[in-house]
Parts: structure tokens; sequence; C-alpha cells
């Protein structure tokens, strides 16, 4: 939650000069999806078709799985350390299988990309 706190919604930490945070790639992100849901963007929002959305993506998710605290995200729950967690959690989902999707060319729009983040984050508050 600290990591979530500090990276994602803009607490005290450490930007590479010149880079985008995760902050700024995640709120790029939910602005293109709100340009969606309001018809302003229907695929990705400028020129290349999917090979750009798929490098958008794939750049916000090596951002995220580099990140020193992203560890317990990167890799499906073990149920050894979270115990009845499939039974809790319905829809269970890690920044691999994300990934995955992202190179599977599933993802066919930002907003679908963005749910898939902020349900592996709404799962570890549920649990």
């Amino acid at each position: 939650k600290q990591w979530y706190q500090r990276r994602v919604r803009g607490g005290p930490g450490r930007p590479t000069p010149g880079r985008p945070t995760i902050k700024d790639q995640i709120a790029e992100a939910m602005l293109l999806r709100d340009k969606e849901k309001r018809g302003k963007a229907k695929h990705v929002p400028t020129g290349e078709g999917d090979a750009e959305l798929v490098e958008r993506l794939s750049n916000v998710m090596a951002t995220l799985t580099r990140h020193p605290e992203a560890w317990q995200f990167n890799e499906p729950v073990n149920e050894d350390f979270a115990p009845y967690y499939y039974t809790l959690i319905e829809n269970p989902k890690d920044f691999n299988m994300i990934e995955r999707a992202v190179i599977d060319q599933q993802y066919k729009s930002i907003s679908e990309f963005v749910d898939e983040i902020n349900l592996v984050f709404t799962n570890c508050y549920d649990y």
C-alpha cells in the first residue's frame, strides 16, 4: 500500500529526470480511457494503431514490474502466504498475466488495460 501511495498517487519518491513517473503514465492512460468513454478517442489516440497501443502499455508494465516493491504483484498469489486468497478473490490478476495479455494484443483499448491494473490493486485491498 505504501508503494502504491508513493509512486502511483504521487507521494514522495524520486522520479528520474526526463522519464515519466508511474503516476504520469497511469494518469495519461486514465485520461485516454476517459476520452474513449466520451467517444473522443475510439481506439488509440494517435496514428500507429495496435503497435502504438502495445508499445505504450508495454512501457507502463515495464515501469511497474521493475519497481523494487512490485514483487508481490508480479506473479500469481501463493496461497501458502495468503490463505484462502482464491476463495475470497473472484478474479485474481497479477502483472505477469497483464504483461502476457499486452504482448498477445488482447487489450483493444487503454480503458481495458487500466481496469486490469486497477483490479490488481483492488484485489490486494479486498484481501
